[in-house]
């Protein structure tokens, strides 16, 4: 697994390593599993006494096998660190190049002296799959640290390269990292600054202090105005969706009425969703998909840009 993370390093996102590569990895670790878990081949691991009723831990020795199964574990582990030596191209981690070899100097001297049969090392070092196993990720663990294997640390630089459609949520599911496409990212978010800054260019010589858009006539613009309209809602402006331009000037006034008002909450365009007309709970849930305020947010606000069907765009 660790040879095969090694040569994934660097490819694309969709890539898949050829049967001529993994062959020579699958089938020696597929036969050396079956040595040690089959009956008869596991006799070739371990050889235990041929006049002992019943085998035990305490007493058994180590068969030719068992000595292949070690060497290609530590051959895997030195192949690995040549493959991640070989394309790290991150000025200054290939000085740290001892560092991962700590667990490989470590794993010869834990085989040596249980092999030796120290019987106070045994006690406090465990079994062998044990060792092996945390050894293993030790090596792992520090080649991350080390840089050689570039994960889990600077997930924003990871995001902003990767086209994954993944998240990162804190424990409230709070979108902290999102996977996304970086240039299309930019370049709908640069349509939007420039309907934005027109918009309000427009606003301004004409001393309008509301505006109305429509998604069924949306004339030469590239995209449906959200983002610009969030702004400009931020800035005070009314706004009504539809051509609705009662609304928008009611979004105007209300704008006007929390300006200096004490603890306002914020003020947005929003639309009747459903209502509750149980006697003495009435009530009505507002909504909207797009064009909505920042001001009244509660919590972390981030860009997204989704496919949108409405408008033609």
């Amino acid at each position: 697994l660790a040879v095969l993370i090694a040569l994934s390093i660097g490819r694309h996102d969709g890539y898949r390593l050829t049967l001529g590569t993994t062959a020579p990895l699958y089938f020696p670790a597929g036969a050396l599993l079956l040595m040690v878990i089959t009956n008869d081949l596991h006799q070739k691991v371990f050889i235990f006494p041929p006049d002992a009723e019943v085998w035990t831990d305490k007493d058994y020795g180590y068969g030719k096998a068992y000595y292949i199964v070690f060497a290609w574990i530590l051959l895997c582990a030195v192949l690995t660190l040549a493959v991640l030596y070989g394309k790290c191209r991150i000025p200054g981690s290939r000085r740290r190049i001892m560092f991962p070899c700590i667990p490989i100097v470590v794993l010869l001297l834990y085989c040596f002296l249980y092999y030796a049969g120290v019987e106070w090392f045994r006690f406090i070092a465990g079994d062998t799959t044990t060792f092996f196993c945390l050894s293993y990720a030790a090596y792992l663990e520090i080649c991350i640290q080390c840089r050689f294997i570039q994960s889990n640390t600077r997930y924003r630089q990871l995001f902003d390269a990767s086209t994954v459609k993944a998240q990162i949520t804190d424990d409230k599911y709070q979108i902290l990292l999102e996977g996304r496409d970086e240039a299309e990212f930019r370049r709908h978010v640069a349509v939007q600054a420039q309907i934005e800054i027109g918009f309000e260019r427009f606003l301004e010589e004409k001393n309008y202090q509301a505006i109305v858009t429509h998604f069924g006539d949306l004339g030469s613009l590239k995209q449906l105005p959200g983002l610009a309209i969030q702004r400009l809602m931020q800035k005070g402006y009314g706004f009504g969706g539809e051509g609705d331009w009662k609304t928008a000037a009611m979004v105007r006034l209300m704008k006007i009425m929390a300006q200096n008002t004490p603890n306002a909450k914020g003020t947005s365009f929003m639309e009747d969703y459903t209502y509750n007309l149980v006697p003495g709970k009435e009530g009505v849930l507002e909504a909207h998909m797009l064009e909505v305020c920042p001001t009244i947010a509660d919590g972390p606000i981030s860009i997204k840009v989704n496919p949108l069907t409405m408008g033609d765009r």
